[in-house]
């Protein structure tokens, strides 16, 4: 029982881990093409735009430093309490977890500038990190 467990742990990490992983590759390619599509938008809208960009970065990376973290624990490589420290919890960050009312309202707002692709990439982090935040909060409470 505890090994099918574990092996559901090691899969539902896995797949998350394939998937961030995947969006950090998609928001890098992104990103190397950004610059051109900002042009003809006014600064103070570039630098929002690039806001938004390293948020999603951000996540990207806070949920990256956590799965591996998991993952580690899962195969045996760190104490299985090491979840339940600080040292390995996802940061309680309202505006990357997308909980920050008036980011979000900023965000909706500036829907009409924002590429499609960032929009995307700015919801899919979103929801990622939220789902991530939710392991982290059971493996905390768990510990």
């Amino acid at each position: 029982m505890a090994d099918n467990i574990a092996s559901t742990q090691s899969a539902t990490l896995d797949q998350a881990y394939e998937e961030a992983m995947a969006m950090l590759v998609e928001a890098r390619d992104y990103a190397k093409t950004q610059k051109d599509q900002l042009v003809d938008l006014e600064p103070d809208q570039r630098l929002r735009l690039s806001q938004y960009m390293m948020q999603v970065t951000s996540r990207l990376t806070q949920v990256m430093a956590w799965l591996m973290a998991s993952k580690a624990v899962v195969n045996g490589e760190l104490a299985e309490d090491a979840l339940s420290t600080e040292d390995y919890a996802l940061p309680d960050d309202a505006a990357l977890a997308g909980s920050d009312a008036t980011i979000l309202q900023r965000e909706q707002a500036d829907r009409e500038i924002t590429p499609n692709r960032l929009a995307d990439l700015m919801d899919r982090s979103r929801n990622l990190y939220q789902r991530i935040a939710r392991l982290d909060q059971q493996a905390r409470a768990a510990g």
